[in-house]
């Protein structure tokens, strides 16, 4: 991962140094846990810059950059919520009422996860709308899920948990029938936990015509 190192611009002095920005303290926010070194030169803050620093993006993902973004990350989505009355909703909308989702009492009782948890797949479904914050800048006229080549549960996502999918460009493939087929990664980020809650391989078909 790319590293991002910010210095504080003159402000006031800290320990006799002047503290140094290039980019603002509102921006980078004292109240964010990040990494400092205090040197004779002021203060450095040494962070990954997509994850702590939504500001700092990558360019967006268009048709023109779609060959050079090959192997790249395309950035990172906003946090999506993952209340109980989403779970409970997904369980009525697909009839998998397990009691380790929708039966809060127990689930805090005997779930060994301590807690309702959300259905794989309904953490799976919140692909697309997280994607489509990402490669909104394609402007595609037509798009279509083709499937997937991957997909591993690795943490599960408790009820009151924020997620968001992290996007990588896999692979680029103009095809005869007019679509071209986009193979990405998305690694689903649980707020505050170390693991994943999935990584996973989409097929999706484009078009611009």
């Amino acid at each position: 991962m790319r590293l991002v190192r910010a210095w504080y611009a003159p402000q006031r002095k800290l320990n006799g140094h002047r503290q140094r920005f290039v980019i603002s303290s509102s921006v980078l926010a004292p109240r964010m846990k990040t990494p400092m070194q205090f040197t004779p030169r002021g203060v450095r803050i040494t962070a990954l810059s997509t994850h702590l620093f939504p500001q700092l993006q990558m360019p967006m993902l268009t048709r023109d950059n779609l060959q050079t973004s090959i192997g790249q990350s395309i950035g990172t989505s906003s946090w999506v919520d993952v209340p109980q009355s989403r779970i409970d909703a997904f369980a009525e909308c697909t009839g998998d009422r397990q009691w380790i989702h929708i039966d809060v009492e127990r689930a805090l009782r005997e779930s060994p996860f301590g807690a309702p948890i959300a259905h794989g797949f309904l953490t799976l479904s919140l692909i697309p709308i997280t994607s489509y914050e990402l490669t909104g800048g394609l402007k595609a006229t037509k798009s279509v899920n083709y499937g997937m080549d991957k997909l591993r549960f690795m943490s599960p996502v408790k009820a009151g948990s924020r997620v968001r999918n992290h996007m990588k460009l896999l692979a680029v493939e103009q095809r005869d029938d007019g679509w071209t087929l986009l193979r990405a990664e998305h690694t689903i980020e649980i707020e505050g936990e170390s693991k994943p809650a999935l990584v996973a391989v989409s097929l999706g078909l484009v078009s611009w015509d």
